[in-house]
């Protein structure tokens, strides 16, 4: 009987999984019939009237003048700029559907108060930036830019735990959802609804029928081979509430090209993760299509807690009802560790609605201060030209700049551009190397033996200009040396691409990876 009820969930999933991509397919085919319309609309007035076509290469021009007068990425505005060249209408009519950052300002707009308010919990880090500042001034850059700039403070009384395969942080986090007493944040790209979720599901459902408040925000694109609105009608009988960000709609909109790619969790406010994993099957080695999937994460005891509970409920206040009294999820007084020191950690978050580019800032002021070596470790490379040549540039300096990219890919598009932007790195100096026995999805920097991220954060356009990020800056002698052994072990799995290697790829995969480069922005 029991084999027969799991026959059927098994079923049940695949079934909604295939519904969920037909659901993609769809509303993808209805956006390009809407783009299609609105192009065959300009051109029917072209040849009714002959003053629209007069005006047409001049509104193209103008247009282009705008988007190359615009304070934005360079890469952004030769892509806009070559595609209304060679597609006038075309181009046009893209750029004034999803390319315009004011398209999106009333939700700016609310999620910029709705963090306002929920910041407004976090301490002062005023003491924690001068004892930082006397101890540690080579860094104090990063510390200052992240507390006065990210609204990220510094904490010096909280402790990080390195998690260096995601089954292990699931099962700790299983663990601790178990024993909490008064409220569990999820926050993630992607949630299956299998096995991989049943356990930490069970713990939710019983923590919920004794009270605990249970709040899960999952975002619609990621997870929409994997839930539905079932899922949320089942999990409030439990008394667990659910809010989906961003849902897919079948009408063209900037905003649908933003994505919430935080990964979070919260017990209690005084325990949190971040890192890079979602809550599906192949990250838990339940299954394995492109061999080993290497991820990592943090976990987070004290007071910095504060600042993933604050992300939270910014999220949450945003795509639902604003939070009537959120100061019941802060802490008034946080457990200490009498053995933390001098262990200095700054939880930050980022967004695409302002033009505070906090991750990309981040990695940037890494590399404008290594001076022995900075690792990198990235699922996609798909960078801008600030950054490739930042990298080159620690290079030219003596550092030793390294990049891990996946062997095994699982997106083939995205790959052939990764390798792209490798091969100029290769031969500019930069190793990059291949993680041989899989994907290696892990979001990581380490620097000089003491500045470690964990974060969300990809080295592509998506997540470091359109997605909704967070990360954790540490700064600390001991976990570094942690992550540098984790580093080693990634290192000895891998292959250095040479310059021999690059010699063996031929004209017409080169040409293609030139081609897709162009679009390197959106993908």
């Amino acid at each position: 009987m029991r084999m027969k009820k799991e026959k059927y969930k098994g079923l049940l999933q695949r079934i909604n999984t295939k519904l969920g991509i037909l659901k993609c397919v769809i509303y993808a085919l209805l956006l390009i019939a809407q783009v299609w319309y609105i192009v065959l609309t300009v051109l029917r007035l072209q040849t009714r009237s002959p003053w629209v076509l007069t005006i047409t290469p001049y509104v193209a021009v103008a247009v282009s003048l705008y988007i190359y007068s615009r304070q934005s990425n360079s890469s952004f505005r030769i892509m806009w700029i070559l595609l209304i060249s060679a597609f006038p209408i075309l181009g046009v009519c893209l750029y004034l559907l999803a390319g315009r950052q004011s398209a999106t300002k009333r939700i700016g707009e609310r999620f910029n108060e709705s963090e306002e308010k929920n910041l407004e919990y976090l301490p002062e880090d005023r003491a924690a930036l001068e004892k930082f500042q006397a101890e540690n001034k080579d860094h104090y850059g990063q510390a200052y830019y992240l507390s006065h700039y990210a609204r990220a403070p510094l904490y010096d009384d909280s402790r990080v735990i390195y998690i260096n395969d995601a089954l292990l942080g699931y099962k700790q986090q299983v663990e601790d959802a178990g024993n909490a007493k008064r409220f569990i944040f999820l926050e993630y790209l992607q949630i299956e609804n299998d096995e991989c979720f049943a356990e930490l599901k069970s713990v939710l459902i019983q923590k919920a029928s004794e009270g605990v408040c249970i709040r899960i925000i999952y975002d619609d694109i990621g997870s929409i081979a994997f839930l539905n609105k079932r899922f949320m009608l089942d999990m409030k009988k439990y008394g667990i509430e659910c809010r989906v960000f961003n849902p897919l709609a079948p009408v063209f909109k900037v905003f649908m090209n933003n994505r919430d790619h935080r990964k979070i969790m919260v017990v209690d406010g005084n325990i949190g993760y971040s890192g890079g994993y979602n809550i599906t099957r192949e990250y838990f080695h339940l299954t394995e299509p492109f061999g080993h999937w290497k991820d990592t994460a943090v976990r987070i005891t004290g007071e910095a807690v504060d600042s993933l509970t604050a992300f939270f409920l910014s999220m949450w206040d945003t795509i639902g009802a604003e939070e009537v009294n959120p100061s019941w999820f802060f802490l008034p007084v946080h457990s200490k560790d009498s053995s933390i020191q001098n262990m200095y950690i700054q939880p930050y978050a980022d967004d695409p609605l302002d033009d505070e580019r906090v991750g990309f800032e981040v990695y940037m002021n890494i590399l404008r201060g290594a001076k022995e070596y900075v690792y990198f470790s990235t699922p996609y490379l798909v960078i801008t030209d600030e950054f490739k040549e930042e990298l080159v540039s620690a290079k030219k300096r003596g550092v030793d700049v390294r990049i891990i990219i996946p062997g095994i890919p699982d997106k083939r598009l995205i790959y052939h551009v990764t390798r792209s932007y490798a091969r100029e790195l290769v031969l500019a100096g930069v190793s990059v190397y291949r993680y041989n026995i899989g994907f290696n999805h892990a979001k990581m920097c380490l620097c000089d033996d003491f500045v470690t991220v964990v974060s969300s954060v990809n080295l592509d356009y998506r997540s470091l200009y359109h997605h909704f990020e967070n990360g954790t800056v540490i700064y600390d002698g001991m976990f570094a040396k942690t992550v540098s052994d984790d580093f080693d072990d990634m290192f000895s799995a891998s292959s250095n691409i040479t310059k021999d290697d690059l010699r063996k790829t031929g004209l017409m995969e080169s040409a293609l990876e030139a081609f897709w480069r162009l679009f390197a922005p959106l993908l």
